[in-house]
């Protein structure tokens, strides 16, 4: 008698392991349309891929490498009752209701990546089974709906996999729902004979997903929306990368990439709203880097990636912000140490010893007064013309120390110093410089300091709010104008503002936090429009003959008197002056580059508390709500105000200007008095970038009780007291 030798399909099921209690390295669920790319990190380690099926569902699995470096895993799989399930060209047909699990295993000895594809359909029918009576069992996932017939008899009843059962009668049903999976019956009886039961499925659609694995997670990729800068200068530490998008895990990773070279993220920070992380900021030392467009991956852990560009550039070809054109004027600023000395006169000196709050306001200082310089000059950057040829001249920024080849002899740059006592050189009357006398010479050297004077000479507010020259410092317009903070400075609690997502707690924190930022904004924006113009003076293109009109193309029309000397001062600004140690209008051989200074400016919040100032019945109201911070060069008809959500009292209006106007009747439309607490929420939006705000606000209106009889008046108060204002808010 011959025997017969076993297939080698029979031999692999033979062979093939029952799904014993060993962990895997990896465990999820999946669907039946899904793509997985996963990471065995563990040489011979597995993963566990568990699906539900049903008799007679059809799977088919493609398995590979991810990536030219991946792994070509093993795969088996296994039924609900832990036993192997035939896999035939890539094909198996369940046959159990239940959780399926696909295992993925490295080969011996291996690690790496592999993508598995799933591609499936659930069986869509059950029976017919023919019997005097009994049941007939099917498998279907939660969202499926079920429809029954029984021919010959009846239905009785039907089972959830909980075992809960639900009466029937009749010979159908239709569209029952499944509120969840696993294993439902059907229970029916024959009609004094054998009876024929059968159930078919309407299926919910399989999602298409592409999904990531690893011991360490597993989820879709994230989706990046922006990075910002986009861009960083070869040899350079690229600081403040902020990349913004969903789905990133707090403990994503984060790289540049290009070919096989990666430059890992430094300082790598977290950014969230709430609890939900809406983006990264961090690092990246561009040292030795490739010019070239790289790719800036962010990495969750489960391994998902996603990737925005991200260019490498050469001093030669940096992509400058609005109103910087590359080989332009260039101009260094810096800023000295005396700096934050400078700005007690506007209470925004920290307390002695608190370093952290004196940088970082100093920071933000000098933030907007580079962004108002910039913005000064124009979208195109154009300053004016120069005096022989007609031809527009441009200008970029650069903060921080000029090159060490910049002082050498020959070698032409302008130098911005912003800080303390200048030093050396007489207040703009220096005959060798071509801003001093009338008719003096152009300077020829680098060794010239000008001494610009002080802020209080080149004020910049309308005359209307403080003549640019009173340095009585008791004078109420001079404090509020230049003066926000000084008899309230900076203190330790402050340094809080600075954070980027920090978000004002309380009415308080928003005055104090508005307080800051009007200061803040005040100085810089000052500084700017006067850094601007000593630049423009400089490169011989302002018109000094005009004490209140000198500007630049572009400038707005704000100027202040100028005071060349700084004489009539008295000395009230003498620590906040400008210095600039200059070569020629039209330096040569510099690269044109320009960098934004890495602050870390306010967001936009409310201008204003939750409670209004209260409003008067037969009264005219108008409160104009405001915004505090936001981008250096916001300006208020930037900001779009959406209409009001929730109740204003009849006869206002708001407007997307922000202004809350109207007279509240009198009586109401029962005639009486009408008075009342009522309650909005205003949204705010800045019109470039769509940041913005929404913020809860309580109005309350009382009765005028100005024309009423003594004994009305006192009901009057007495509503407007206890019904009005200690009333509870809305």
């Amino acid at each position: 008698m011959r025997t017969k030798t076993p297939s080698l399909l029979l031999l692999l099921l033979l062979s093939a392991p029952a799904l014993a209690d060993v962990p895997p390295e990896a465990t999820a669920e999946v669907g039946l349309a899904d793509v997985i790319h996963g990471t065995v990190e563990a040489a011979g380690a597995f993963h566990d891929l568990t699906f539900f099926g049903n008799p007679g569902a059809k799977v088919k699995f493609t398995v590979g490498p991810d990536g030219t470096a991946g792994i070509l895993p093993a795969i088996v799989l296994y039924g609900p009752g832990g036993l192997p399930v035939t896999i035939a060209n890539g094909q198996a047909v369940l046959g159990e209701t239940g959780e399926h699990t696909l295992r993925v295993t490295a080969p011996i000895g291996g690690s790496g990546k592999y993508v598995v594809s799933i591609k499936g359909k659930l069986a869509t029918k059950a029976g017919p089974v023919t019997s005097t009576g009994g049941s007939l069992p099917f498998g279907a996932p939660a969202g499926a709906r079920f429809s029954w017939k029984v021919k010959g008899g009846a239905g009785t009843g039907w089972e959830d996999p909980d075992g809960d059962a639900t009466p029937v009668s009749g010979t159908s049903g239709k569209g029952i729902p499944c509120a969840e999976t696993g294993e439902y019956r059907l229970f029916f009886a024959g009609a004094g004979g054998d009876a024929t039961a059968s159930v078919s499925l309407k299926m919910p659609k399989a999602a298409k997903r592409e999904m990531w694995l690893s011991p360490h997670g597993f989820g879709p990729a994230p989706v990046l929306t922006a990075v910002t800068p986009a861009e960083g200068l070869v040899g350079d530490l690229a600081t403040g990368v902020e990349v913004t998008g969903t789905g990133i895990h707090e403990n994503a990773a984060a790289a540049l990439v290009l070919g096989t070279t990666t430059i890992p993220a430094a300082a790598l920070e977290v950014l969230k709203s709430g609890d939900d992380v809406t983006g990264l900021r961090m690092d990246f030392d561009l040292a030795g880097a490739k010019t070239g467009t790289w790719s800036l991956r962010v990495t969750n852990p489960s391994g998902a990636p996603a990737s925005l560009k991200w260019k490498v550039i050469s001093a030669g070809s940096v992509n400058l912000p609005s109103g910087v054109i590359a080989d332009t004027e260039v101009w260094y600023v810096e800023f000295t140490d005396d700096f934050t000395a400078a700005m007690d006169l506007f209470g925004l000196e920290a307390p002695v010893g608190n370093e952290t709050l004196n940088a970082a306001a100093a920071e933000t200082v000098a933030a907007y007064m580079i962004y108002t310089m910039r913005e000064c000059f124009g979208a195109d950057g154009l300053t004016g013309k120069l005096p022989k040829d007609g031809d527009f001249v441009r200008v970029s920024f650069i903060v921080g120390e000029a090159p060490a080849v910049a002082g050498a002899p020959g070698v032409a740059y302008n130098r911005l110093v912003v800080g303390g006592y200048s030093a050396g050189g007489a207040p703009s009357d220096n005959s060798t410089l071509a801003w001093g006398s009338s008719g003096a010479a152009a300077d020829t050297g680098n060794a010239q300091v000008d001494d610009i004077g002080n802020a209080a000479a080149t004020a910049l507010l309308p005359v209307a709010e403080m003549d640019p020259l009173d340095t009585d410092l008791t004078t109420p317009s001079f404090r509020q104008a230049f003066l926000p903070m000084k008899a309230d400075p900076l203190k330790g609690s402050d340094l809080a503002f600075f954070a980027g997502n920090y978000l004002p707690g309380s009415d308080a924190e928003i005055l104090r936090m508005g307080k800051v930022v009007t200061a803040i904004q005040r100085l810089g924006r000052e500084l700017g429009f006067v850094g601007a113009h000593h630049v423009a003076r400089a490169m011989g293109l302002a018109n000094t003959s005009e004490p209140n009109g000198t500007r630049l193309s572009g400038l707005p029309a704000r100027f202040g008197l100028f005071s060349e000397s700084g004489d009539g001062v008295g000395g009230a600004f003498t620590t906040t002056e400008f210095a600039t140690l200059a070569a020629n209008a039209k330096p040569s051989n510099l690269p044109g580059k320009s960098s934004t200074l890495r602050a870390n400016y306010f967001r936009m919040i409310p201008g204003y508390v939750y409670l209004l100032p209260e409003a008067t019945t037969t009264v005219y109201y108008s409160q104009r709500l405001t915004v505090v911070g936001g981008r250096p060069d916001l300006r208020p008809e930037d900001v779009h105000w959406l209409p009001v959500s929730g109740s204003i009292p009849n006869g206002f209006a708001f407007a997307t200007t922000g202004l809350l106007t109207g007279t509240a009747p009198f009586l109401n439309v029962s005639s009486q008095w009408y008075y009342g607490v009522f309650g909005f929420t205003v949204t705010a939006e800045d019109k470039r970038t769509g940041e913005g705000f929404a913020s809860a606000h309580r109005l309350n209106l009382v009765i005028d009780a100005n024309d009423l009889s003594e004994p009305e008046k006192s009901s009057a108060q007495s509503i407007n007291d206890t019904q009005v204002r200690n009333a509870p808010d809305p």
